[in-house]
């Protein structure tokens, strides 16, 4: 008896969410960690120099519009009706799709690169050059995590960040010694172990098939879900860091894309257990093809993680100035800043139903959400951009319309299939 419930702990899913959840906060120390190490040996200026060539990986991440969305609605779909051979046959034309991009990715920093080794220019040379490997993981990265879907297979995912984050800890001292030069190396190493593991340990051994009939249905699905979704993350983050870089300046950019680095280890929290609920529903709305069962299944987690996550960033805002000013003194400007940025974290959790939004292909909805949240940020950034704290704010009363906005659309349309 002991015995069994032993195994139903091992293999269930709470289990699986606490490991899965313990190894992204071991993946986030020693992102953290790191962090406060280099951030005691470059300043600033060489940060915001560094970061400046993802703002076109930013705005590259547009193809991935054309299957993303499809292919994370439609595998786990398939997957949770029992068809194996569909969902197999999608994830084959889905990884064509992916390794095109990648191609495609390889060309264009290649080229920029090399135009800045003859201009003799090796800062932008190492600048584009890392661009690969991080645009690799931004695009075929999304393939090979999408094909991780059963408890085991997030055990092995989990497996994966943990062999990624020991790679980023020892590459570390090239940092010290290489300061800019370092930086890249090192970005350019951890990315290539993270897209390594995940091939080597991705649970489907999928071959790539062109298929132009397939790959048309796919895009037809897709972009209607994924230019909203671009739109409010690749978009809108690239367009956010060239504004701050042209408004207020490289070393600025240097100081936000700290406070960023530092909000993305709080936001390890939820996305780790955002990734197992959005299966988690995706197979249960394949399972019921019910707006409303499903929703009830995810309502009582989500307000739970969401009250957890306030706690935890409350917590978080006492502690982080503090760690800032004994550590990183040459980043205090980002503390406010990291401070306002936290309460991203509890929005995210707050909207973890709105995958209902894919699974059920609210095509207007989608967008309604997804555009508005966009237009809100841009236009409150032509009015509050004189400081990274404005900037800040503007971010999360954004973020804070876009949860809003959502659910007023989401009960709506259960409202409507209810009668």
């Amino acid at each position: 008896m002991l015995r069994e419930l032993i195994n139903k702990f091992r293999h269930g899913s709470f289990h699986t969410g606490l490991v899965f959840t313990t190894g992204n906060f071991v993946v986030a120390i020693v992102g953290a960690f790191s962090g406060l190490l280099y951030g005691r040996w470059i300043n600033p200026e060489t940060l915001g120099e560094f970061n400046k060539y993802k703002i076109l990986t930013g705005y590259l991440g547009l193809g991935i519009i054309f299957v993303d969305a499809a292919f994370q609605r439609h595998f786990p779909y398939f997957i949770g009706k029992k068809n194996i051979t569909k969902a197999i046959e999608i994830a084959s034309v889905a990884k064509w799709w992916y390794g095109m991009l990648v191609w495609m990715g390889i060309i264009v920093f290649s080229g920029l690169a090399i135009k800045s080794a003859l201009a003799r220019d090796m800062n932008a040379f190492l600048g584009w050059l890392v661009q690969i490997p991080i645009y690799a993981v931004a695009t075929y990265g999304l393939y090979l995590k999408i094909l991780y879907r059963s408890n085991e297979d997030f055990l092995k995912l989990n497996k994966n960040m943990i062999i990624t984050a020991c790679t980023e800890l020892i590459s570390l001292p090239l940092v010290y010694f290489f300061k800019y030069a370092g930086l890249a190396a090192r970005t350019f190493i951890y990315n290539c172990v993270n897209i390594i593991t995940h091939v080597q340990n991705v649970p489907y051994k999928i071959r790539a098939r062109f298929d132009k009939v397939e790959l048309i249905a796919l895009a037809k699905v897709s972009i209607p879900l994924q230019i909203p979704v671009y739109l409010d993350s690749f978009l809108l983050k690239a367009t956010i860091n060239l504004f701050i870089l042209k408004t207020l300046g490289q070393a600025e950019l240097g100081i936000f894309s700290m406070a960023v680095m530092v909000q993305n280890f709080l936001m390890v929290f939820s996305k780790s257990l955002n990734q197992i609920i959005t299966t988690k529903l995706l197979l249960k709305y394949g399972s019921n093809d019910s707006l409303i069962k499903t929703f009830k299944y995810v309502i009582k987690p989500t307000l739970l993680l969401t009250c957890l996550g306030l706690i935890i960033a409350i917590s978080f805002n006492m502690i982080i100035q503090p760690v800032i000013s004994s550590f990183l003194p040459k980043y205090i400007a980002s503390i406010i800043v990291i401070q306002i940025l936290a309460y991203e974290m509890v929005l995210a959790l707050v909207r973890s139903p709105f995958t209902l939004l894919i699974s059920s292909l609210m095509y207007k909805e989608m967008f309604i959400v997804r555009i508005l949240k966009v237009v809100f940020t841009i236009v409150l950034l032509t009015f509050f951009h004189d400081t990274l704290i404005q900037i800040a704010s503007v971010i999360i009363i954004a973020d804070f319309l876009n949860v809003i906005f959502g659910y007023l659309l989401l009960f709506a349309k259960m409202k409507k299939a209810n009668n």
